[in-house]
């Protein structure tokens, strides 16, 4: 599944660009699914760090411009494919820096439109792995939630373990089960979530994890991260 989004003020125009996306789809039998933001203030609020493979951007939106959008996005999302949508080019200097695959000019021809499409098929690489964006002191941080081990509470933080690495969000341990529950994550301890993707066993008061960490596991606990787990692997407990 290519995921597309649209980031557009002028509702006609936002339309417009749906309708050619949906047909293109429907022509080729290509599976897209496409989201649209009425403002760049908008798709950051609502943006949960889920992998978009391709953003239609328009440069002079009413408060955050496309460039500055496409800016921040950068900064968590080096892959994306970033397609200005202009009524000139004049900032093309600032694509090139922020690495914009094309300039799609208004007012916007089907043909020209369809093409660009086209060439996005060709060169895309679909990547649909579930991520999320943690905030953190040095920025908003986007990690594959299949690279995390287990999450530990730091007072009204937390600490996020990879395969040595660690980062530090600004998130509760709370705030984060709530976020990421359906995401195959569960409580073992008050203090402690862990991926069940990474989880090799249980034993005990504890959990052991792939790369040979252990998490503390409460006896009040246990039941249901045993029961979860063996949903989680396809069996029953």
């Amino acid at each position: 599944m290519i995921k597309i989004a649209i980031c557009e003020d002028d509702s006609q125009e936002r339309a417009k660009l749906r309708r050619y996306i949906t047909a293109f789809a429907a022509e080729r039998g290509a599976e897209l699914s496409v989201d649209d933001y009425a403002s760049g203030e908008a798709f950051l609020e609502q943006w949960d760090g889920a992998h978009y493979h391709v953003l239609f951007l328009d440069v002079y939106m009413g408060g955050m411009t496309g460039i500055e959008l496409a800016k921040h996005v950068r900064t968590i999302d080096e892959k994306v494919m970033i397609i200005f949508v202009t009524s000139d080019t004049s900032h093309a200097l600032e694509g090139y820096k922020i690495h914009a695959y094309d300039y799609i000019i208004k007012p916007i021809q089907h043909i020209d439109f369809i093409h660009t499409l086209q060439d996005i098929m060709n060169h895309i690489q679909v990547d649909d792995e579930p991520a999320f964006i943690f905030p953190t002191t040095g920025g908003d941080l986007r990690l594959k939630l299949k690279d995390i081990y287990y999450i530990e509470s730091n007072i009204r933080k937390t600490n996020i373990y990879l395969d040595g690495e660690q980062y530090t969000c600004q998130y509760n341990i709370n705030t984060l089960e709530e976020k990421l529950l359906k995401s195959g994550f569960i409580r073992t301890h008050r203090s402690f979530l862990v991926n069940m993707a990474r989880l090799k066993l249980i034993k005990g008061n504890e959990v052991f994890l792939e790369n040979g960490q252990t998490v503390f596991l409460s006896k009040y606990k246990q039941k249901e991260v045993k029961v979860r787990f063996m949903h989680y692997l396809g069996g029953t407990p």
